[in-house]
């Protein structure tokens, strides 16, 4: 935790020093899936929420760099499937995202970046014959992951953002995944608020 810190202050004070820089506050949620679970669906929701910081290189680009508190998982709800008994996986993860953005004209943001995530704890688990997960998994302390981004400012202050972001790397490996070699990757759309200063 100390070297995630160590980072976003060394980010921080390398932003302070670009000539046009904003800090937003953000909070939404996330509707989540495990690719590698035998279920299908983003039926698990979790908080998301943090800060970001930009950093305006030109006109059209700038660089985004961020400090998240993230909920994923995995969940099933058997009046969705009529079958076994609801089923739930907590992944909660710190997130340290870098991005960089095209912005354009009317307001919209295309970001593309990465983002490297510490595993804080797991929760929720029931192992058993009838629900998909019917042994442990055993879940990597980090994860690294692509975003895609795509923000929308409503006024100098105000930006709405939507978020997709997938696995590099497996987090874990689970005999019976359909995926190859096991894999079991967190698959997430993100839904934001933020308010820029």
């Amino acid at each position: 935790m100390k070297s995630i810190l160590t980072l976003f202050f060394l980010f921080v004070s390398f932003f302070a020093g670009a000539q046009t820089f904003r800090a937003a506050p953000i909070v939404g949620f996330n509707m989540a899936q495990l690719d590698g679970d035998n279920l299908a669906g983003y039926h698990k929701m979790g908080f998301h929420g943090g800060a970001k910081v930009f950093a305006r290189l030109n006109k059209n680009f700038s660089l985004g760099f961020e400090m998240l508190y993230s909920e994923k998982g995995s969940r099933r709800n058997r009046r969705i499937y009529f079958q076994g008994e609801d089923f739930e996986v907590k992944l909660t993860y710190v997130e340290i995202p870098l991005l960089i953005h095209y912005m354009d004209r009317n307001g919209m943001a295309f970001g593309t970046g990465f983002s490297y995530n510490a595993l804080l704890d797991t929760a929720g688990f029931t192992y058993g014959p009838n629900n998909p997960l019917n042994e442990p998994v055993e879940f990597k302390p980090w994860d690294i992951t692509w975003i895609a981004d795509l923000l929308y400012l409503i006024n100098d202050h105000y930006g709405i953002n939507i978020r997709y972001s997938y696995s590099l790397l497996p987090i874990g490996s689970y005999e019976y995944s359909e995926f190859r070699n096991g894999r079991v990757s967190n698959n997430l759309l993100t839904f934001r608020f933020l308010y820029l200063f």
